[in-house]
């Protein structure tokens, strides 16, 4: 999930954020790099325990309103 959110624009940003010092900036990357990798763990999670024999979801969007 975090390379479709756009991964290496992430770690480029951070990388850029440290080398100029912007440290408060690097911090608040890695809080949203945590953000994604949790929120996406939890929904797969969700999802995972859900029952097999339930009909599929009509959309992506559906899905992920099913698992909230």
């Amino acid at each position: 999930m975090v390379g479709l959110a756009g991964g290496g624009g992430l770690g480029l940003a951070f990388y850029n954020a440290v080398q100029l010092g912007f440290y408060d900036r690097a911090s608040t990357l890695v809080m949203v790099v945590f953000l994604l990798v949790s929120v996406t763990d939890a929904l797969a999670d969700r999802l995972r325990r859900k029952p097999a024999a339930q009909r599929a979801p009509e959309s992506g969007m559906a899905l992920v309103a099913e698992a909230g």
